[in-house]
């Protein structure tokens, strides 16, 4: 685990020299940042007024989606970095450790996950443990989101495969959940996807005091991270 910790760390210092050309673009995360809270606050008459939790689905659908596209975006010039690494001795854990919190760390993606997580603190102020909840669960399911993604572009990057057929597949997948719920008014179909509905579930317990259902949602949340890792140490 601390050869893992240091080889990403090394990792991650390369793939800092390497953002030369990022410094241009340090005024486009606070523009993320008001714009994603502009949205936070168009959503939130809807979320509050929804007892079934389809628009609380599809508001965490589309943050999600958002931060993986900031991700695949870090990933398609991170992967050159990753396919280097062959010829050195990294480990799978390491690689999972650089492509997720390489992502996480990148302001785009920073401004768009700390606005999310505020404005679930704000959606169930002045009630801490919902907020603590609703935090807890958007979190993990960011995390796990990062972690499904990270782990699919190291499989295809170390398979010799091109970065942008993962960035494809995901911009399709998310434009067809996009028009089948919002267009086709079948936002209810978000609430089925796994990570999705444990996040609505852990929410949705703690809202009505349930607290067997919020933790064992939190629980599952975690234990599909956990589960992620555990095959990107084979695929990786």
């Amino acid at each position: 685990m601390d050869s893992s910790l240091q080889i990403a760390t090394e990792l991650l210092a390369v793939d800092r020299q390497s953002q030369g050309g990022e410094a241009r673009m340090r005024m486009h995360p606070p523009l993320l940042a008001v714009l994603n809270m502009i949205f936070c606050g168009y959503m939130d008459q809807y979320i509050r007024k929804d007892r079934g939790g389809s628009f609380l689905a599809l508001f965490l659908f589309i943050e999600v989606s958002l931060v993986v596209l900031a991700e695949l975006s870090f990933l398609v010039r991170g992967g050159d970095i990753i396919r280097k690494t062959t010829i050195f001795p990294t480990t799978p854990l390491s690689r999972i450790l650089f492509t997720v919190w390489g992502s996480i760390r990148r302001p785009a993606s920073i401004a768009l996950w700390s606005t999310a997580l505020f404005f679930m603190i704000v959606l169930r102020f002045p009630s801490w443990p919902l907020s603590t909840a609703a935090v807890a669960a958007t979190f993990l399911l960011i995390a796990d989101a990062e972690l499904i993604i990270g782990i699919l572009s190291l499989w295809i990057t170390r398979s010799s495969l091109p970065m942008t057929s993962l960035g494809v597949v995901v911009i399709l997948g998310i434009t067809a959940a996009l028009i089948l719920s919002v267009v086709f008014g079948q936002a209810a179909l978000l609430s089925s996807v796994p990570i999705l509905s444990f996040s609505v579930n852990a929410m949705a317990g703690a809202e009505t005091g349930d607290l067997s259902r919020c933790f064992l949602s939190c629980g599952l949340l975690v234990a599909t991270g956990m589960a992620a890792i555990a095959l990107g140490r084979k695929i990786a």
